[in-house]
Formats: structure tokens, sequence, C-alpha cells
């Protein structure tokens, strides 16, 4: 069986801490993960991401929704907005990189032709 074209992009992420929970934030999506400790988080944000693309291929709208996002598509890659331009326009953003000790870190993903 023939596996079906893919796209790849990166997605930043950013890893801090909220009280006791490891939280995982990725700004070019608006997705959020948690756990009690960074596999968890992993694991939580690895749902949350799976489910958005579910929901956005099921329903059609994934192009719509990244574009929307800022996101731009150059033949089989999808490139994310410059961090720069979301620490500008993304609050959330703003206040954990001014007020939160973090770490990023950048993930590929694929998603359906």
């Amino acid at each position: 069986m023939e596996k079906s074209a893919r796209i790849k992009g990166t997605l930043s992420i950013i890893q801090f801490k909220e009280g006791k929970n490891t939280i995982l934030f990725c700004p070019a999506l608006e997705l959020t993960g948690y756990g009690a400790n960074e596999v968890d988080a992993k694991l939580s944000f690895e749902v949350t991401l799976k489910e958005f693309l579910r929901y956005t291929i099921q329903k059609k709208t994934l192009n719509k929704e990244l574009e929307r996002f800022g996101w731009i598509r150059k033949g089989k890659k999808i490139i994310q907005p410059d961090f720069s331009d979301l620490l500008l326009k993304n609050k959330d953003l703003h206040s954990i990189i001014d007020n939160k000790e973090f770490k990023k870190f950048n993930e590929v993903m694929e998603i359906p032709a």
C-alpha cells in the first residue's frame, strides 16, 4: 500500500512550569499540553496536536486555520510565523517570556498533503 503524501513543518514549543505542572505551549498554533512532568506534558501536547489536526482535516479547515495563524505553504513544507512576530502578537507568549523560566525547542510535524 502506498503511503500518502505528507507536508513537513517545524513547531516552536515553549516549556515552562506553572505551579507543579509542566506546560508545553505552541504559540504558532495556540495549542497547549500539560502534565506533572515533561513526559506527561509531551504526551498531553501530542494528543492536543493530533486532535487539532484530525478535527481540521475532517472539517477541511486545516489550510484556513494555518493561514489564520500566519503559516506559509511552500511546496511540501509549511513554515510557521517567525517567533519574533509571534512574540509581538501573542500576549500569552509575551507573558511567559517576561515572567517564567522557560526553554524553547523545535519539533518536526507532518500532516497529510
